[in-house]
């Protein structure tokens, strides 16, 4: 399971490039191409960009940062009609992932936060609405946690969530993990700069993450959410 990011798709004159973008070259001239032709994902959006697809109890929604994902764009209009398709008897969790942050403590002057802004702005309001469980994020080369959360502020807890609860996974990058200055706002509930990977298992009931280092000798942080029935 892939999705595209800055080193895959980024390019001087890509189509969407706003203002408020922190977009470079950092594709090396690839411009998504070499993503395209090696990976096949599930023919259900706009070939490996996004997509979704199901696993169990899971309904599993990749979507790319580095596309238009503003409100009323090709891709929102997708992810609106992919979570209104979603059968929540069948599949009861939500998952969404991609690659830049919509959710990550660093200072508010960082380019990184102030993408993460724009990326809540147009999305967010969509996760709400449909009850969406987890968001799952790369492009820092960290690990990061929060509490449930919706438009920055806290909203219930881990057994009883009331808003998604975000993951920052980027602790397998191609760089040593990143150290950058750190913020603490209230959502954001554990950090940590060191190298490993996640296990994730999901249930009816249950979806467990746990982040493991060391080459998996250290078990740094492990949350259970609980998916209560309505």
């Amino acid at each position: 399971m892939v999705a595209t990011g800055n080193h895959e798709a980024n390019y001087i004159g890509q189509p969407f490039r706003p203002s408020w973008s922190n977009y470079g070259s950092d594709s090396q001239g690839e411009c998504n191409v070499p993503y395209e032709a090696r990976f096949l994902m599930p023919k259900t959006g706009q070939g490996n960009n996004w997509w979704s697809i199901e696993r169990g109890p899971m309904h599993l929604i990749v979507l790319s940062t580095e596309h238009d994902f503003t409100t009323s764009s090709p891709q929102w209009n997708w992810l609106l009609q992919d979570l209104r398709s979603v059968d929540r008897v069948k599949t009861p969790w939500i998952v969404i992932a991609g690659h830049r942050p919509m959710y990550i403590a660093l200072p508010e002057d960082n380019k990184n936060t102030i993408m993460s802004h724009h990326i809540r702005s147009h999305l967010e309001p969509l996760m709400e609405k449909y009850k969406v469980d987890v968001g799952l994020w790369g492009h820092v080369h960290s690990y990061e946690r929060t509490r449930p959360v919706l438009q920055g502020h806290c909203v219930g807890n881990y057994t009883d969530p009331k808003g998604p609860v975000h993951f920052v996974i980027g602790m397998g990058g191609m760089e040593a993990p990143q150290n950058e200055a750190r913020s603490s706002p209230e959502w954001s509930t554990f950090q940590s700069g060191g190298y490993g990977y996640t296990n994730i298992r999901v249930s009816r009931d249950s979806f467990e993450l746990e982040y493991w280092t060391d080459g998996g000798s250290s078990l740094r942080d492990s949350i259970t959410l609980q998916k209560k029935a309505e």
